[in-house]
């Protein structure tokens, strides 16, 4: 598996589980100084009980420097619960896929805007 970016989580998931999978690589990730920022877009399948999920929350305490966002493809009513468990703990959830893009994009540009009126 290549870590580039986007990041294809399909061959370490089959290999680990989607979970610890999951985790693994998203805390390589995070451990990155070039990573900024972490999207992830995990399956939501019907079977997986929202407590699979609570890796993304225990990666954002510790690595709160760096923000995780997520975005579900899966089963509809999983997606739901999944979400409703994540932003109870913080984890903003964004469906569709788009706003969390068009996010990241608002905070880049928030970020330049800053660093334009700070004297280096």
């Amino acid at each position: 598996m290549a870590l580039s970016n986007p990041v294809d989580m399909s061959s370490i998931a089959g290999i680990l589980g989607s979970g610890r999978g999951y985790k693994e690589v998203i805390e390589l990730l995070l451990q990155d100084d070039g990573v900024d920022a972490v999207v992830a877009i995990p399956l939501a399948p019907a079977h997986m009980p929202t407590e699979g999920y609570s890796f993304f929350p225990e990666l954002s305490s510790q690595y709160p420097h760096k923000p995780i966002y997520v975005s579900f493809t899966g089963d509809k009513q999983s997606i739901d619960q999944a979400r409703t468990f994540l932003e109870q703990r913080a984890i903003p959830v964004f469906i569709p896929l788009e706003d969390v893009l068009e996010t990241l994009q608002v905070l880049c540009r928030c970020r330049e805007a800053m660093n334009r009126g700070v004297a280096i």
